[in-house]
């Protein structure tokens, strides 16, 4: 997988250039079907429609499709101000559950549901971060189910009013049609707090059959440069996480992109480590995107992981907010997959 900005090694087992790569024995010959119908259809990434803007690449895999670009918040318009309101506003703290938490409720937005916040948890243990997750179509009910979780829609008005708002300044930013994004999910990290590999092609985005726009926004306690609260994201080819352990990390890197490789790297540049996983410093106010068939053939993750035992590490110092903008294109339908829940919108 040709990441932009990377370290390049060679590797005579595969015509890719880096050793982050997806060979044919690592996804389903279904992957390329959708990758060979998909090539015919027209990408136009956010950095070209906002070309005035210096997004910096961080995937630019035309081969397979698959891009993701960064934009700095001292390159982009949003104020350091309107930012900060942003955080304070988001904030958990400002917030009281109602229900079970994670996984309460049916996914009809009502019983059970969440006033914004749940506590995420992953085969029955509680983790660090917090979660949420709102949608804007009217009528929609779809709950987001992934992993384990059942996630039901955040009730709270002036937190969705928030999230409405964030949303179309976003939109905005990046050229895009008021209502391209109809829902948002959220991660609130603590001290300590990341998530593990995964990707986000659940139902609703049907990002295994189809290109997929997602637009991630980091909120930190502390802005600027140095603040805190900066994380570090993760990239990398799907394969069996086994390969590197439970978190998808081999210990001997220690989770971070380059440390103890002597790759080079720095943290405003994309870079490689020796377990092939492409990390980048994600600060306070910086965009990041997720474009084409990046969901198909590539995880991603906040490190540590769902680990708990970081607490003091540099890049886990500080709290931080992320939200990702994203487009549901398909409803719950009724279906296995979706619980037996029907939106009112599934065609």
């Amino acid at each position: 997988m040709a990441m932009s900005g990377c370290r390049h090694k060679s590797n005579k087992q595969s015509t890719l250039r880096t050793n982050i790569r997806v060979q044919r024995d690592d996804v389903t010959e279904a992957a390329y079907g959708v990758l060979a119908v998909t090539r015919s259809k027209p990408l136009l990434l956010i950095k070209d429609r906002m070309p005035s803007l210096p997004w910096q690449p961080v995937v630019n895999d035309a081969e397979h499709r698959c891009f993701a670009y960064v934009l700095r918040q001292a390159d982009s318009p949003l104020s350091e101000v309107q930012l900060r309101e942003w955080f304070m506003e988001l904030h958990p703290r400002n917030y009281t559950s109602k229900g079970g938490g994670n996984g309460a409720g049916a996914g009809d937005g009502k019983a059970g549901a969440p006033e914004a916040w749940t506590d995420a948890v992953h085969a029955g243990e509680t983790l660090l971060r917090r979660t949420s997750w709102c949608t804007f179509a009217p009528g929609c009910v779809c709950a987001y189910g992934y992993a384990d979780t059942w996630q039901p829609i955040a009730q709270h008005v002036s937190f969705r009013a928030a999230l409405l708002r964030i949303t179309r300044a976003i939109e905005g930013v990046c050229a895009l049609p008021a209502g391209t994004f109809n829902s948002v999910n959220l991660n609130w990290y603590p001290v300590g707090g990341g998530v593990g590999f995964h990707a986000d092609d659940e139902f609703l985005f049907d990002g295994l059959r189809r290109d997929v726009t997602i637009i991630s926004l980091s909120l930190c306690e502390e802005g600027g440069a140095g603040g805190t609260g900066t994380r570090r994201f993760q990239i990398r080819a799907k394969q069996p996480l086994a390969l590197h352990g439970e978190d998808g990390v081999s210990d001997n890197c220690g989770g971070i992109g380059g440390e103890g490789c002597g790759d080079g790297g720095s943290s405003e540049n994309p870079r490689i480590d020796c377990t092939g996983v492409c990390g980048v410093d994600l600060r306070h106010g910086d965009l990041m995107t997720m474009e084409g068939l990046h969901q198909l053939f590539l995880l991603h993750a906040v490190w540590p992981g769902d680990r708990q035992d970081q607490q003091g590490h540099p890049h886990t110092r500080g709290e931080r907010i992320n939200l990702t903008f994203r487009t549901i294109t398909r409803h719950l339908d009724g279906s296995h997959e979706c619980r037996g829940v029907r939106c009112p919108l599934a065609g």
